[in-house]
């Protein structure tokens, strides 16, 4: 893995650019990846503590470096059998502002790969809880949908709409863009509590097709929250474009990922997003979303 310095290096040249790093490996006998800033360190097998009134698809905890943190048990979410205890490798990861292990039967490599080459999985696959899949050299690996696979875990923590005014956003448009259908339904969401309207685009690529139409007139919207990272566009380099086109330049863009930290925050502001914002707490969102749409002139 590399060292904290090196993976910002390497994320300050990769933003903008629509490329992705990519930590592969198997859980049995299919292969998955996640992106590498997501992930803190590996650690091999150790033991387990059992939890009482633990979820599905968590197998107990386990105590890195001083800190318990929940073992997720991805097989089992996936519908396959657990991995064997003794076996297997712990990815310690941060992802929506939450610490986690996921279980894992071996780690491959880390690679680089261009979003346009990440695409949306066979419907077929979609029910493994894939937001997309890589095409590599040795297949298709599998982009699991993590917001997905966590709100089966982490559900009511957060993500209920908390009401600021039900006419807070009346009148107001604003264009959904992430690959999870999940974490579309929890913002738009907490758009309508405040009457608000909305607009899904699955990916940065389908939202720029809304935006930069033939006739350069694109579709009105008041604001644009984007996820990061999605097949196709990524977010940070649709943030770009979309700051650097003059006929969209003028709308503000709110990058909401399951990437926490300053760091992430401090590349958002570097491609030209207005605000950033980690998921998810519906209430940060809400307050967020009001700051972010332009008053009415």
């Amino acid at each position: 893995m590399q060292s904290g310095v090196q993976k910002k290096e390497s994320y300050t040249m990769l933003a903008g650019s629509n490329m992705l790093e990519m930590l592969t490996f198997h859980i049995n006998q299919k292969e998955f990846g996640i992106n590498v800033f997501k992930v803190k360190e590996l650690i091999p097998y150790q033991r387990i503590t059992k939890m009482p009134h633990q979820c599905k698809g968590v197998s107990g905890a386990v105590c890195i470096r001083g800190k318990t943190m929940p073992l997720i048990d991805i097989a089992s979410l996936l519908g396959n059998p657990s991995l064997k205890h003794g076996e297997g490798i712990f990815v310690v990861t941060e992802i929506n502002r939450k610490t986690q292990a996921l279980w894992v039967s071996n780690v491959n490599k880390i690679q680089k790969v261009n979003w346009e080459d990440v695409v949306t999985p066979p419907a077929a696959a979609r029910s493994q809880m894939l937001t997309s899949v890589v095409k590599s050299r040795s297949g298709m690996i599998g982009m699991l949908d993590l917001e997905n696979l966590f709100d089966a875990i982490y559900k009511n923590d957060n993500q209920t709409a908390t009401l600021f005014d039900r006419t807070a956003l009346s009148g107001r448009s604003i264009l959904v863009v992430d690959d999870s259908k999940t974490a579309r339904r929890l913002i738009s969401r907490c758009i309508t509590a405040m009457g608000g309207e909305f607009t899904e685009a699955e990916d940065g690529a389908q939202a720029w097709a809304l935006l930069n139409r033939e006739d350069k007139s694109p579709l009105s919207f008041d604001l644009i929250v984007s996820d990061i990272e999605m097949p196709r566009l990524d977010g940070y380099t649709l943030a770009k474009q979309v700051k650097d086109t003059p006929f969209t330049a003028h709308i503000p863009v709110l990058l909401h990922s399951s990437m926490s930290g300053d760091f992430n925050k401090e590349m958002a502001m570097r491609v030209g997003a207005d605000f950033y914002l980690a998921k998810f707490n519906a209430e940060e969102l809400q307050s967020t979303l009001i700051k972010a749409v332009p008053e009415t002139q």
